[in-house]
């Protein structure tokens, strides 16, 4: 796998369109609706659950075992495809992953926030209704430069441009990358259908210094 780097300074952005086998997708939304279900606040009219909290035990016990490690493999490839062109080879590292289940539909959207606590967030996208055309209704995942009161980040890969703004728009398959420490939210879905995502957050955990 050799994702499509975009350089947004101080920070690097992946992305990669993610061929999943026959049936993988729809396994991976089956046990989403279940673990979001599961955990969805009573009261609350949100279709996406608290990010406090480490869905993959969940998604392990409600979901197809198979379809689950398929995308675990697929965060842990992406994730060592950036750190392969960072140093150049192959680290020797071990990935510790956490991650979050969300069902997005008509005016969900999630608010500015970042994981600081995390070296790496990697989301990936098993079913988006809205189509990556749609670029005002999509929900897209906007990346945020707070050092200058949400001057957005000016991006040069035509393959994500929109305009001044730097959004990565969901479709089907995505498999997206960025530091944790990044400051990003995503816009407003809009329409019919829903959006799901599994956003993981990834902590590397290196055996040896390099230098």
């Amino acid at each position: 796998m050799k994702p499509a780097l975009t350089l947004l300074w101080p920070t690097v952005a992946a992305g990669i369109d993610v061929a999943a086998p026959e049936g993988v997708n729809e396994a991976l939304v089956a046990g989403v609706r279940k673990v979001v279900d599961h955990t969805r606040v009573p009261g609350l009219d949100l279709h996406f659950a608290s990010t406090a909290l480490d869905h993959v035990p969940l998604l392990r016990r409600f979901g197809d075992a198979e379809a689950v490690e398929w995308w675990l493999h697929q965060v842990q490839q992406m994730v060592r495809a950036v750190l392969r062109d960072g140093f150049g080879s192959e680290p020797d590292c071990d990935l510790e992953i956490a991650a979050t289940a969300l069902i997005a539909r008509d005016g969900d959207r999630v608010p500015a926030h970042r994981h600081s606590g995390h070296h790496f967030t990697v989301v990936y996208y098993p079913h988006v209704d809205a189509s990556s055309g749609d670029r005002l209704n999509n929900g897209a995942l906007s990346m945020i430069d707070d050092r200058a009161w949400r001057y957005r980040w000016q991006n040069r890969n035509p393959a994500f441009r929109d305009g001044a703004a730097f959004r990565i728009h969901p479709r089907t398959g995505l498999l997206v990358a960025f530091p944790g420490y990044v400051l990003h939210e995503t816009d407003t879905y809009r329409g019919p259908g829903e959006r799901v995502s599994i956003a993981a957050c990834v902590d590397v955990k290196m055996e040896r210094e390099y230098r």
